[in-house]
């Protein structure tokens, strides 16, 4: 039968005319579909998704903190005080102590300014 539908082009599926064989496989396609339409609406990966509904994770959503996350009064601070330049923030903390890289304090540096230039 699949081969007789490929070559005459048939696009539409008629259930009616389908063996008992091909009527199972054709619902379980369907049901495949569907789940793939639902996984795809969370916007997760299918194993996760698996995983979360046996009971394998629980920590849907992580929360990472950011090693800018003590410092953060620190540079709110300075920014508001008139230094814009992520380098010299990126020195003034590491003089305290602050062990994270220069691109890191630079990122949130330009985050900054885009923010600041987003609102009027």
């Amino acid at each position: 039968m699949p081969a007789i539908r490929k070559a005459i082009g048939a696009k539409i599926l008629d259930p009616k005319l389908l063996t008992a064989a091909e009527k199972l496989q054709y619902e379980g396609y369907l049901r495949r579909q569907q789940t793939n339409r639902m996984v795809r609406r969370t916007g997760l990966s299918r194993k996760l998704v698996q995983q979360i509904l046996r009971g394998e994770r629980e920590d849907v959503i992580r929360i990472r903190e950011s090693s800018l996350t003590p410092w953060l009064p620190r540079l709110e601070r300075e920014w508001a005080g008139g230094c814009r330049n992520g380098a010299e923030l990126w020195l003034r903390l590491r003089v305290d102590g602050f062990q994270s890289s220069l691109r890191v304090v630079g990122e949130w540096a330009t985050r900054q300014r885009r923010a600041e230039r987003a609102v009027p």
